[in-house]
């Protein structure tokens, strides 16, 4: 009964956040938009992702293939790091067209559209949702970005990452162990690589800070760490 009372109670405050999620997600979009809906490419790519998530919602097939394929549930969170937030980090660390860009747990891969139609370079993209990745291929050839963009349905800590120059990484719901492998891994990454991390910093002895930044993302302000390996 008192379990009971509590859930009836605790309901008004899960919808209201809830409303407030929805609200700020839409402001989000909103400088997006007003900022990148000058660019046709950026545009298409943009309403494309939508369309193919209208029906699916991206929480939903997280959720579900974390429990029907017994995936790690700190690895498989859901989340989006705007486009507006995007722009800045890459132009902080210089990112061009000689670069290879790794998103080391892509999700729905809507940054990895942004990525070369903006900065004209490649990208990568690691993720463990299988039907993440079938909707980002899709969504690739319709852009006609195949040849620009490759995306793994593998985990990235048994990737070959030797050949990325910029790293981008949210680590915010990471365990400590996978932070640990995180760091680990990371170290095999070519010297000179530029990284961004989301919420925890690599290990300064073998990665030097060159800035920290507080920035938008969908579930709210998170402190990016940029770094350059040693």
């Amino acid at each position: 009964m008192f379990s009971f009372l509590r859930s009836l109670l605790e309901w008004p405050w899960l919808l209201l956040l809830n409303l407030w999620n929805h609200f700020y997600t839409f402001a989000l979009w909103l400088q997006e938009v007003r900022q990148f809906y000058r660019y046709p490419p950026l545009i298409k790519a943009d309403l494309l992702w939508m369309l193919d998530y209208a029906l699916s919602s991206p929480f939903a097939l997280s959720r579900k293939a974390t429990q029907k394929e017994a995936l790690p549930e700190d690895l498989t969170v859901y989340g989006e790091t705007p486009w507006t937030t995007l722009e800045t980090l890459c132009k902080d660390v210089g990112l061009n067209q000689e670069d290879l860009f790794v998103e080391l747990g892509c999700g729905t891969g809507r940054n990895l559209l942004f990525v070369p139609l903006m900065f004209a370079c490649k990208a990568q993209g690691y993720e463990l949702v299988t039907r993440f990745v079938d909707k980002l291929r899709w969504l690739l050839h319709a852009t006609q970005l195949d040849s620009s963009v490759e995306v793994f349905c593998q985990n990235w800590f048994e990737a070959d990452l030797s050949q990325g120059t910029v790293f981008f990484l949210v680590g915010t719901c990471y365990s400590d162990e996978h932070l640990q492998l995180a760091s680990d891994k990371l170290k095999e990454v070519a010297k000179g690589s530029r990284m961004m991390t989301v919420s925890w910093p690599l290990p300064e002895a073998e990665f030097e800070l060159l800035q920290t930044k507080e920035l938008a993302f969908s579930w709210g302000k998170g402190t990016v760490y940029i770094q350059r390996r040693r």
